[in-house]
């Protein structure tokens, strides 16, 4: 415990700069873009959203305790997504601060979600949300979608855009049910989701 106490308060001040140097510009390129509006406008809005998206799902790494450790992060994703691309690229050039091996794994059988660590749902897969997240409750991995109902469906995290700015949500109690632990650093970064609110 002591252990993950300082990994986290060392990275702490490093992941909110980063965070925030992230949204300022996050915001600028994207109403700089939404002047366009046309289509080629609006597609590139969406890749600048995806390429923030997959550099938060790897910041995230940075601070999450998971249950048992390994010797690799299995990062899995679930349906057609250019964030995965994005992500892959970001993994090629970067580790984690513990030099843990990050792999990069497409998702074609439901069972292979439980050799993951990580699993991204793409807004594509909606419609067998219930399946997937089944495969993955009570398994230690962290869900992570993007869709204003993936935290009610039982989702860990999720990213949602206000005022033209990603940011994220999570789940606490699907958090904590998973085993899982998460820096006061990130969680203050985010948006705590409650079911009373739904």
């Amino acid at each position: 415990m002591t252990r993950f106490l300082q990994k986290y308060r060392l990275y702490g001040t490093v992941f909110t700069f980063i965070l925030s140097l992230t949204m300022v510009w996050n915001c600028f390129s994207l109403a700089h873009i939404h002047f366009g509006g046309n289509a080629l406008g609006i597609q590139q809005v969406q890749a600048e959203e995806e390429k923030i998206i997959a550099a938060f799902i790897w910041r995230f790494l940075e601070f999450i305790e998971f249950p048992v450790p390994q010797e690799s992060c299995v990062v899995g994703f679930v349906g057609t997504s250019r964030v995965e691309n994005f992500f892959s690229d970001i993994v090629k050039q970067k580790r984690v601060s513990n030099s843990q091996v990050i792999e990069v794994r497409r998702i074609t059988s439901l069972d292979d979600i439980a050799r993951c660590q990580v699993v991204f749902v793409a807004q594509s897969e909606n419609s067998r949300l219930t399946q997937i997240l089944a495969k993955a409750k009570g398994k230690g991995i962290l869900t992570i979608g993007i869709d204003s109902d993936f935290l009610l469906r039982g989702g860990m995290m999720n990213f949602y855009i206000d005022n033209a700015k990603v940011r994220f949500e999570y789940n606490i109690e699907e958090i904590s049910a998973g085993k899982l632990r998460c820096s006061s650093q990130l969680l203050r970064n985010g948006r705590q989701y409650s079911k009373a609110k739904e």
